[in-house]
């Protein structure tokens, strides 16, 4: 193996750069984290659904992926998918609820991973983080609503 390719494939895998390294397919993923593929796929996908109205629409992924156009989680993303896996099955948070939640994070905190990024707290109903700075706890599945 040439120097630079060494040098390259070290510095790859001594830094957090790693865990956004693209390895597993979803089917991988859902075998590991013991997730539907279904489920999972939508997750990291979106889904179609239909409406009452016989239309229908798509849905927006929870997670992104580390390379959409192979469909290839990192390890973050596995992280993301275990702990959205455990606020759905164990807490019993609802995805429109976790969507919110998911989308402030983004938006505000400038989080690419924020399932994983933030020390998430429940009601059972909805996600509270402790905002940055702040001695608070803010409801981000509520738009960053301060709680009580």
């Amino acid at each position: 193996m040439g120097v630079n390719k060494r040098r390259n494939l070290e510095q790859l895998y001594s830094g957090p750069q790693v865990l956004e390294v693209p390895l597993y397919s979803v089917f991988e993923a859902s075998r590991y984290l013991q997730i539907p593929e279904n489920t999972l796929r939508s997750w990291v996908a979106g889904r179609s659904y239909a409406l009452r109205s016989g239309a229908s629409r798509r849905s927006e992924p929870v997670i992104e992926l580390a390379d959409q156009a192979n469909s290839r989680l990192s390890f973050s993303n596995l992280t993301e998918a275990h702990v959205l896996d455990a606020l759905r099955r164990q807490y019993q948070v609802e995805l429109p609820q976790i969507r919110r939640a998911v989308n402030y994070l983004r938006e505000h905190f400038r989080s690419s991973h924020p399932l994983v990024h933030h020390e998430m707290l429940t009601d059972g109903k909805h996600l509270f983080v402790e905002a940055a700075g702040l001695k608070d706890v803010i409801n981000a599945s509520r738009h960053g609503q301060l709680a009580m």
